[in-house]
């Protein structure tokens, strides 16, 4: 997706520690007992009318999530919450990746926020063992008060030179549920095995909140 104008390039990168939107909570399929914090195999109830359509389905990718914010020709970076202190190391590759000149090539003035995820197996200590080298990989992107689709968000991650979580399959929830109860996971292009994914509806459900209902479903989180 590209958006043109015309406008004049400027190198500024900025590092904010100003409170932004942080991404959207990504709801658990099944309710939990308060007192055992164990799952109830019910469907949670604001669910329950939308349980039978469509979802694209990808990998919830679990490491350290970076938000590119960028308005106005001004580029900021965050991270985790906003009292976090950003690695120098990070920053400096957040810098070396998102050059000004190729995001003005992209969005111009457009108010946009790139969600990414950076992981690699020395980031943080967790059983999904990614990869060896350290890479970001993109989730979502918002533009405006608009979530981009897959197809979109895809193509801006090209256009970028690097990786974005690729949609595996449309299912229903439960057909998810299903997948996942029974171990019925994909690997990844790396060969390692998918530890759990995220359902987002094909067409756009919001709650009462006007927040979109994205799911998360994870096997340990099953049973």
């Amino acid at each position: 997706m590209s958006l043109q104008d015309s406008s004049t390039t400027s190198d500024c990168f900025i590092f904010s520690k100003k409170i932004m939107e942080k991404y959207h909570k990504i709801q658990w399929v099944y309710n939990y007992n308060e007192k055992t914090h164990k799952p109830i195999k019910t469907i949670v109830e604001e669910l329950q009318p939308i349980k039978d359509i469509e979802r694209l389905f990808t990998e919830k990718i679990d490491w350290t999530n970076v938000r590119v914010y960028r308005d106005w020709h001004k580029t900021q970076f965050f991270w985790r919450t906003e009292k976090s202190q950003m690695p120098v190391v990070l920053l400096h590759k957040l810098e070396s990746i998102f050059k000004e000149e190729l995001l003005e090539q992209q969005f111009w003035d457009t108010e946009v926020v790139l969600f990414w995820e950076w992981y690699w197996g020395k980031i943080q200590c967790w059983k999904r063992d990614y990869k060896e080298e350290e890479d970001f990989i993109l989730f979502d992107v918002k533009i405006g008060y608009t979530y981009l689709q897959r197809d979109s968000i895809n193509e801006i991650a090209v256009w970028l030179w690097l990786d974005f979580v690729p949609t595996v399959l449309k299912w229903t929830l439960q057909d998810g549920i299903d997948r996942v109860e029974n171990n019925c996971m994909w690997k990844d292009k790396n060969e390692k095995q998918i530890e759990w994914i995220v359902g987002t509806p094909t067409w756009w459900y919001l709650d009462r909140m006007w927040r979109r209902i994205v799911v998360k479903i994870k096997q340990d989180h099953l049973w």
